[in-house]
Order: C-alpha cells, then structure tokens, then sequence
C-alpha cells in the first residue's frame, strides 16, 4: 500500500515507525558516522547516485588509512589490499546459502522490501547469482560508492558507500552506508589481521556506537533515530589461486548463523 511520497509504502514506514520508536535519538554532528546518503520512499535504487556519477578507483583512497595498534595493513596480502584501493578493476562471483529457517525469513523481507526498492537484494538460493555479479565503483560526495548487480537481471544486490571513520574514539573502522527510504543502513566493520595475509572485517560488538549494524530514520533538522541491530557479520578475504581472491562471508542474528556467502573476485580481463 503507497501512502504517499513522504511515507511511501505502508510496511516501510511501520519498519520506520519501529526504528523512531525504540532507536537512540541522535544529532548528525554528534555522531558523524551516522551521517550518510537517504534513500527515495518509492525507489531506492541507483538514484541516489545521481545522474552520471563520476567513476571512482576503489573503496578505500589508502588502505593504510586502517592502521591501529591492533590492526596492522602492512602484514595484509598485496593482492587483498589492491582489492580495496582498486576495486573497479575487479569482478566477482557469489554463492549463498542460507539455513531452513533464515531462508524463510530472508525470502519474506526480501519480498516485503527488497524487490519494490531494489535495494539489499541479497541473492538466496545457491545458483541465483550463477551467472555472475557486476561491479562498479562511483564518487559520491567524495566517498566511493560500490554497486553490484545480478548479471543476468541487472538488479541491484547492494549499493552503499564506502569510508573509514573512528566513533566515539575508537580505532579505525570501514564503514559502509545502505540507503532506504528516510534513512539507512549503516554496518561498521572492525578490521583484523589473520594468518597468511588475510583479511578480516567484523561487525560483533556490544554498545551503541561499536562495530554493528544499525538502522536510522530522518527526523529532521540534523536529528535522527539510530537502533543498532541484532545482525552480526564476518568477512574474511584472503588469496586463492592464480592470483585470484576469496571471500567468506557469514551473517548471524543473535548468535544463530543464518547465512554464509562465498565470493570469487578476479582481475577483469580487457573485454569487461
């Protein structure tokens, strides 16, 4: 049901309603790494990327831009840190599989919210991305925007951008922003080493304002509502054969893992 260009559809706007309800209110120049692009209520898609987006290299303008006392980039494979700095010279293939019980879940958000905004369109059953994943790299208000499409379809499986903030203080992190409607969806990766030059990006913590994945809603005047998530994940990037790199990806809902994606990324050739 549309309820209009301010609201838009009625199961986004009750999902709104639940987020102002019981998330944090919040001011933007508080909390910097909250501030990030807004989606359209009917469509979220590629339009918020703006009409002809300038191309961009990769996600990261330095990888060492990371660098901690508990995370060291230099002792990060060449090939995975090339990976974030040149990301548009990459392609990739993705695998998913989910258990019974997140599949169901999954497939019914997906259909309430993901195929009307052609946003987060996570792939679900195994061979759904068989054919292959687009990706493209955009500047979008000077952070890097990742867009990757189903080959076959060209709808859109994630669009977000890209940077590296420290909340409140903490160690560097990569953030990554999800437009949707009045809002969106903001997941905060804490970077670790792993053995044989392998990365890791983990979104496990405890208090607002930790690694995480959080929701927010507009309430204007620079104000918004903030509720950090149940949903946890793990990336670990590391090299494969032939000079190719792999990713593991693993999402949990309150310690229930729910799904394990499994990414195969290669140099593009000249004809992509």
């Amino acid at each position: 049901m549309w309820l209009g260009p301010r609201r838009g559809y009625a199961i986004d706007w009750v999902t709104q309603l639940w987020v102002r309800a019981t998330g944090r209110r919040v001011r933007l120049q508080e909390h910097p790494w909250l501030d990030a692009p807004v989606g359209a209520t009917r469509q979220v898609g590629v339009g918020w990327l703006g009409a002809e987006p300038p191309r961009a290299r990769g996600l990261l303008d330095s990888f060492d831009a990371l660098a901690s006392d508990e995370f060291d980039p230099s002792a990060v494979s060449g090939e995975v840190r090339r990976f974030y700095t040149e990301t548009s010279a990459y392609r990739m293939d993705l695998w998913a599989r989910w258990s019974f019980f997140a599949g169901l879940g999954a497939r019914a958000i997906r259909a309430m919210h993901a195929e009307h905004l052609d946003q987060l369109r996570v792939p679900i059953d195994v061979m759904e991305a068989a054919t292959g994943v687009t990706s493209d790299v955009f500047e979008v208000d000077g952070e890097s925007a990742w867009l990757r499409r189903y080959q076959d379809s060209q709808r859109v499986i994630y669009a977000g951008v890209y940077s590296v903030f420290r909340p409140e203080g903490q160690a560097p992190m990569v953030r990554v922003a999800f437009p949707l409607p009045n809002g969106n969806c903001i997941v905060l990766l804490r970077p670790e080493n792993a053995d044989d030059g392998a990365l890791r990006l983990v979104s496990k913590g405890r208090k607002f304002g930790e690694p995480g994945m959080y929701l927010t809603v507009a309430r204007g005047n620079r104000e918004i509502s903030a509720r950090r998530t149940p949903i946890a994940e793990l990336f670990t990037v590391f090299p494969g054969s032939a000079g190719e790199l792999r990713t593991d990806h693993v999402l949990w809902f309150y310690g229930y893992r729910m799904a394990r994606l499994h990414y195969r990324i290669e140099r593009k050739s000249a004809g992509d």
